[in-house]
């Protein structure tokens, strides 16, 4: 076997380890997290092996790694991309050298499948049960062919277009018999998890993929428009030159004619075959597919076989001084390609982001309240991981799944703590911030916001706690265009003259209105609330193109904006925001985006601060 191209392989996986240790961002906070603490917490709660969403055995080899901590399934997924790489170079001993040196660049370069190693996630795990039964089929070891097939199962859902091809692979040979080895693993987990959890047919009754709409639906070339972010532009290139290449391969070379109808039944079709169900799940909605296009880093292991496999029919087998000069100055061109391309699309080494300081903030700020016989709610993962909570732990966490959404805090005990952030308890959870804050039940701790959008807002995270301490609301009226400008009020519309009422006309101005700066009330106020209120004449062709913007640059000049569309003349905006990042200079502007004529005959800003007595 090629010691260069696997020490080579091997050297690339170390090189992203390396990258996630000196880089401070946790990469995906949402199922990166998640996946972290079911593999780290298995050892306590048994169920986590038998869980679907968690994949079970992602968990049941993840979970010594776990207890590292979050770097641990990054070091995991490192050892999985390497046994990869090993299988993909070992398949293609048949094809020119030149070709197994590419291997490791074109399967850690495609920008989905690094993403996922570094991240920790279940994806890379799934394409190396894949190559491994390719592997197996190929050297006609039938019986560990299905066995590792069987596993596929217990990875990810992906195994639904694989699956068949392989089983067809073996029908095809003529060996049934090689079928019964499907049987063995699942009916042993079948009947461990008959004795864990009790329950016959846990494996139907717990599928968190069956008919869950949660996620909705979107276009049915979602994935193939951001193809290039999946594969990354050198991958996507290769491959789809490699796909009629291999059909004219199949057509002309007589004498390996098998060989390629192999890599076309057992690579390029579950390729597409996982394509195509992922684009109709996300199509057709109800089957749990939020169109993440990290799910599809799970065809790039065979992506780059069959790609490898169609170039090396067009190189020399053997090396002589030219080609090996001429190849070795392609390789280094596709390594240059490769990178460059993998570094315009992710910073490396990845630095923490706006959301994952103020989930730190917030979780620093929870572990003061956190003493003995306190319990938590809390929907963040990575807040969760912070915190170093077991979130199966009911003395110490308690699910959002207990509480009235009408009245939270009356479920909650004296000094119980709730975490509200946008996505994980507002939007899957189903909380209204509001509801909290009018809760007089409930005393709002702290509230982080800032940096990118969830839905129109910034990211927010707030910490409250059951509580008698009252609080109170402080109103101010920053800027009212009926008593003139105040110093933080730009304007860009000119005067309407004293035939009619109106404060301010624009006529086609981009940027008519603009407040900037914001600041809170004190700096110790957990939580702000901007309110514009308004009312405009406008045209035929009403409010549309007419947004308030809320901007918010932070300390390294990075900018987000946040916007609302205006959905009548007359209404109020509203801005609700956390704590601001150290630094961070925020503003609300009115952006004429169509260009249109309006005069505006009331516009205020207000202002309302939650203050603790």
């Amino acid at each position: 076997m090629d010691r260069g191209p696997i020490l080579f392989a091997q050297t690339l996986c170390l090189l992203v380890l390396v990258l996630r240790l000196v880089g401070s961002s946790a990469w995906d906070l949402g199922d990166g997290a998640l996946h972290y603490l079911q593999a780290r917490h298995s050892w306590q709660h048994a169920h986590l092996f038998f869980d679907q969403w968690a994949k079970p055995l992602y968990v049941l080899l993840g979970s010594s790694f776990a207890q590292l901590g979050g770097w641990g399934m990054t070091l995991f997924n490192t050892l999985v991309a390497g046994a990869t790489a090993i299988l993909l170079i070992a398949l293609l001993r048949e094809r020119s050298a030149l070709v197994r040196w590419a291997v490791p660049i074109l399967l850690l370069g495609a920008t989905q499948y690094f993403r996922m190693v570094i991240s920790g996630m279940t994806e890379p795990l799934f394409g190396l049960i894949t190559v491994l039964c390719v592997y197996f089929l190929i050297r006609e070891r039938w019986a560990w062919a299905m066995v590792t097939l069987s596993l596929s199962p217990w990875t990810r859902p992906e195994y639904v277009a694989f699956a068949p091809c392989a089983v067809a692979f073996v029908l095809y040979h003529r060996q049934p018999r090689a079928l019964l080895w499907l049987l063995p693993i699942p009916l042993l987990y079948l009947a461990t998890g008959l004795l864990v959890l009790g329950e016959k047919f846990w494996l139907f009754a717990k599928d968190p993929y069956l008919g869950n709409t949660a996620y909705g639906q979107g276009t049915l070339d979602h994935f193939l428009v951001r193809s290039p972010e999946v594969l990354g532009v050198p991958l996507l290139c290769l491959a789809a030159f490699a796909v009629p290449l291999l059909g004219a391969l199949f057509w002309r070379d007589l004498q390996r004619r098998a060989e390629h109808a192999t890599i076309i039944w057992l690579a390029v079709v579950p390729v597409l075959g996982i394509w195509m169900i992922h684009s109709y799940a996300y199509w057709a909605g109800g089957h749990a597919s939020s169109g993440l296009i990290r799910v599809l880093a799970t065809t790039v292991p065979l992506t780059v076989l069959f790609t490898a496999h169609a170039w090396g029919a067009l190189l020399p087998m053997r090396m002589h001084r030219w080609t090996c000069v001429a190849g070795g100055a392609g390789g280094l061109a596709l390594a240059l390609w490769v990178q460059d391309d993998l570094r315009l699309r992710i910073p490396l080494p990845a630095q923490a982001d706006t959301e994952q300081r103020q989930v730190a903030l917030a979780a620093a700020e929870a572990r003061q309240h956190l003493l003995p016989g306190v319990r938590i709610v809390s929907g963040h993962p990575y807040f969760a991981e912070v915190l170093g909570l077991d979130v199966w732990d009911s003395t110490r966490v308690r699910p959002q799944q207990e509480l009235d959404r009408r009245n939270p805090g009356e479920w909650l005990e004296p000094g119980d703590l709730l975490v509200w952030d946008h996505q994980y308890l507002g939007e899957d959870g189903r909380f209204d911030l509001q509801v909290l804050l009018d809760d007089p039940s409930l005393v709002l701790l702290s509230c982080n916001s800032g940096g990118s959008a969830w839905g129109r807002y910034p990211f927010m995270i707030c910490l409250f706690q059951r509580s008698d301490t009252p609080e109170h609301w402080t109103t101010d009226t920053i800027a009212d265009l009926s008593h003139g400008l105040a110093e933080n009020v730009r304007t860009n519309g000119v005067g309407c003259g004293s035939d009619t009422l109106a404060l301010l006309c624009s006529f086609g101005d981009e940027f008519p209105v603009t407040f900037k700066p914001l600041e809170a009330c004190t700096d110790n106020d957990p939580y702000t609330e901007w309110i514009v209120s308004y009312r405009l004449q406008v045209g035929e062709q009403g409010t549309t193109g007419l947004h308030f913007v809320l901007t918010e640059q932070v300390a390294d000049s990075t900018t987000s904006y946040h916007q609302i569309d205006l959905g009548a003349d007359t209404g109020e905006v509203r801005f609700p925001l956390g704590r601001a990042p150290g630094g961070a200079l925020r503003g609300i502007y009115l952006w004429n985006e169509s260009g249109s004529t309006f005069s505006a005959d009331r516009m205020c800003l207000v202002r309302r601060c939650l203050s603790q007595n």
